[in-house]
């Protein structure tokens, strides 16, 4: 059951990227048009979307790059040791994203009253990127220590 929940979960969360992906190419390729083709009209807020997109972009990537385990790792130490180091890398990447998660939202909570000066859209919409992306790498982490915990069970 848990299997087909977290496969839900990853079609859909990765939907999201590739719309994301999408509309940020898009509003890009737009910019680039108006820059250098005089008949198409410039927008100042197509820049602003596309960071807004970036950054979701970034905060959901390295949230799923902690659940897949993709995130570049060292073998320095030797195959025996990086093995025997993996419940304290669970617990360190668990600790860093709770962390990274209330920060997040007291600095999600510090948006809640403003607004863009372009485009007029909320501030949060932006700052929220932040809360998913810290509780993807938390849950991530927490997925880690359930993995290890289930393979030495």
């Amino acid at each position: 059951m848990s299997e087909m929940v977290t496969q839900k979960t990853k079609r859909v969360y990765d939907a999201l990227l590739a719309l994301l992906m999408t509309g940020l190419s898009l509003l890009v390729f737009y910019q680039v048009l108006s820059r250098y083709l005089p008949f198409v009209p410039s927008f100042l807020w197509t820049e602003e979307l596309a960071r807004g997109f970036l950054i979701w972009l970034v905060m959901m990537g390295a949230g799923i790059g902690v659940f897949e385990r993709t995130h570049f790792r060292m073998a320095v130490l030797g195959p025996n040791t990086n093995e025997m180091l993996k419940p304290a890398v669970a617990l360190i990447v668990t600790g860093a994203g709770a962390y990274l998660t209330y920060s997040s939202i007291t600095f999600t909570e510090n948006g809640l009253g403003k607004r863009s000066l372009v485009s007029g859209l909320p501030a949060y919409w932006v700052y929220a990127a932040t809360v998913v992306g810290s509780l993807t790498i938390t849950l991530g982490g927490i997925w880690m220590l359930i993995s290890f915990v289930k393979k030495y069970k």
